[in-house]
C-alpha cells in the first residue's frame, strides 16, 4: 500500500488526496518498511482481524536425515471476512473509495471484454451495486521454518 501510494503522490504531487499522503509516509515514506504496518494500524486504529479458516494441509517435514509428508493446520483469512471486518469498522469506503464506484464505473466501456458474459451485469443498477476489487495473494511464510507446502 505504502508503494502504491507513493507513486500516487510522485505522480500527482502532494495534498491531492490528504489519506494518500498519510499512506505514502508510512514506514518512513517506504525506507523503513518494516513499520508500515505499525504505521497504518496509527492511521486507522486497531482493528480486530476476523478469525481465521483453519484447513488441513499436507506438508514435507525435513531433517538432517528424514524427509516426510505430515500434516499441519494452515490459517487463511477468507476475503470476504476481510470485506466484512473493514466494513463493521466503518472503514470499508476509505479503502475502497465505495461511494464513487458508480463513477469508476461509468468510465469503462460497456462492451468491454473483461466484462463479456458477466453475471453482475444481470443485476438492476449493477453500476451502483458491484466493486470492482482486486485481491493479492502472497505467500507467507511458515511460523515453523521446517514445514514447507506440498
Amino acid at each position: 500500500m505504502q508503494d502504491l501510494a507513493k507513486t500516487m503522490v510522485l505522480t500527482f504531487g502532494q495534498g491531492i488526496a490528504p489519506d494518500i499522503d498519510d499512506i505514502a509516509r508510512t514506514g518512513a515514506h517506504g525506507n523503513s518498511p518494516a513499520n508500515c504496518q505499525r504505521d497504518l494500524l496509527g492511521l486507522i486504529g486497531e482493528l480486530k482481524a476476523p478469525d481465521p479458516y483453519v484447513v488441513k494441509t499436507k506438508v514435507i517435514q525435513t531433517s538432517d536425515t528424514v524427509t516426510r509428508v505430515d500434516t499441519c493446520d494452515t490459517y487463511i483469512f477468507l476475503p470476504h471476512d476481510w470485506v466484512a471486518s473493514l466494513a463493521e469498522h466503518g472503514v470499508l469506503d476509505h479503502l475502497t473509495m465505495f461511494s464513487k464506484v458508480f463513477d469508476f464505473w461509468k468510465q469503462v466501456k460497456h462492451d468491454d471484454p473483461k466484462l463479456a458474459n458477466n453475471p453482475c451485469k444481470t443485476v438492476p443498477n449493477w453500476m451502483k451495486k458491484f466493486l470492482h476489487f482486486f485481491l493479492v495473494w502472497r505467500r507467507c511464510p511458515s511460523p515453523e521454518k521446517r514445514y514447507h507446502p506440498h
